[in-house]
């Protein structure tokens, strides 16, 4: 399924929540900056806690999948860049373990950009306003891009800017309040609540950088820079039980001065570098991504006491990908291409147990962990045209991957987990026979494997 810039601009798409849903096959769990969670064909990991997602996200040419906020500690969730100045989003059902990898069990998202234009001067300035009836408030938009030509048909740059801005509407009564139930159902009869209002409000702001070089027909070099931060104030999370219009109970979070919160910032340095021989093109992108995110939440329904946790993740991932693809003349075609990631993660949590009521041994408890993972593929494919309908797809992904905790600490101290360390290897393959009637119809048969990072 692929839905283009027009119909992006014209319903007025900005993240995942807007589009996907509705998408046949595919849905999705939005629970806030940074957890989200795709599910294709049925495809899922559980809950989001449960560890790397099963979809793959794509920006571009740079892989997204599992930039998360850290609030479930291991956090299945993946990075939401919004949809402005986009050509069009792809959504490839069905494994794509072969082409793109690891997390592509149940199929794969890619946002595509627009690219600088070569000959065109020209640019965009939006901005709207709207608010939200009952509990809300005001959402404002702004975005511009701008595409400037510096060397006709061989240089250009584009630049777009943005800002989402939109508040919350949800009631949280136990804003002050760091208890049990109980005493916040007695509160709520005496009619004396301490409500913190307009929780789950998400402001968003980013702006992208690219230049094109095309100094001949068959080279073009393009260099972009990503920016994006997320500050959400509080959970969208609402209790359905309650009595009234009273929507959640979450406790503050006072050792950092405010209540509860998500945030993070998405930093992405891509280079593509391609070249045409006319019999076929070769093709290299480099991505270096960098992502902090930092929460602060009750923990009382994981922990079962009045706790809060504040939890940190920081990543540095560099992905490097070659690949060829040809334009033979005839009926076999080829693809081959090498994959390598090294991805770096850095999480610490801190747990306090404290609140109204004294809790023997209440105090602090800190995790600190990091996890490496270094991942290396080989993959390629191979059309033939039986026909000039009928095409038969063969398909291999040979990976091997690396992973390893060299640091993981309790309260300062070495767990049992420190050092641990495993590889593994395997194949994925992918059959494909394909039947194309007219220009606007594919009819195809598929059997296909994917995998995720253990």
């Amino acid at each position: 399924s692929a839905i283009g810039g027009e119909t992006i601009d014209k319903r007025n798409l900005v993240g995942m929540e807007d589009y996907l849903p509705f998408i046949p096959g595919v849905s999705m769990q939005d629970r806030g900056t940074g957890q989200n969670d795709v599910v294709v064909r049925g495809i899922s990991v559980g809950d989001q806690g449960e560890g790397n997602p099963a979809t793959g996200i794509y920006f571009g040419e740079t892989p997204v999948t599992g930039l998360s906020n850290p609030t479930n500690f291991q956090g299945a969730g993946s990075a939401d860049i919004k949809l402005v100045d986009i050509e069009r989003v792809e959504v490839l059902k069905g494994p794509q373990g072969t082409l793109y990898g690891a997390g592509s069990m149940g199929g794969t998202v890619r946002i595509i950009p627009n690219k600088p234009n070569l000959s065109e001067l020209g640019g965009k300035v939006a901005a709207s306003f709207s608010q939200t009836g009952e509990e809300g408030g005001d959402n404002t938009m702004v975005q511009g891009v701008i595409n400037l030509p510096l060397i006709e048909d061989q240089l250009a740059v584009r630049a777009v800017v943005y800002q989402f801005d939109n508040d919350g509407y949800i009631d949280n009564i136990a804003n002050s309040y760091q208890s049990e139930s109980a005493l916040i159902a007695q509160r709520i009869s005496e009619g004396g609540v301490a409500v913190d209002r307009k929780v789950g409000g998400q402001e968003s702001t980013g702006y992208r950088l690219s230049a094109l070089w095309q100094p001949i027909e068959q080279f073009s070099a393009t260099l972009s820079y990503i920016n994006q931060e997320v500050d959400q104030e509080g959970f969208t999370s609402i209790n359905i039980n309650l009595p009234g219009d009273f929507q959640q109970t979450n406790m503050a979070i006072e050792s950092n001065g405010r209540g509860e919160f998500q945030n993070n910032e998405t930093d992405i340095i891509n280079l593509i570098l391609e070249y045409d021989f006319g019999w076929g093109t070769l093709f290299s992108s480099t991505s270096n991504t960098e992502f902090s995110a930092g929460s602060g939440f009750d923990g009382s329904l994981f922990f079962g006491e009045v706790t809060s946790t504040l939890a940190v993740r920081d990543k540095d991932i560099l992905v490097q990908e070659l690949r060829f693809v040809s334009a033979l003349d005839g009926p076999i075609q080829v693809l081959l291409g090498y994959y390598y990631e090294d991805n770096e993660a850095h999480t610490v949590n801190a747990i306090d147990s404290r609140g109204l009521i004294f809790i023997p041994g209440a105090g602090r408890a800190t995790f600190d962990g990091v996890n490496v993972v270094e991942q290396q593929s080989l993959f390629g494919e191979l059309s033939y045209n039986l026909t000039e309908q009928f095409t038969a797809t063969l398909g291999f992904r040979y990976f091997d991957y690396d992973q390893s905790k060299p640091l993981s600490l309790l309260n300062g101290a070495v767990r049992s987990n420190h050092g641990q360390a495993g590889n593994i290897s395997d194949t994925n393959y992918k059959f494909n026979l394909s039947y194309k009637p007219n220009d606007d119809t594919l009819i195809y048969a598929q059997w296909a494997e994917g995998f995720r990072i253990g």
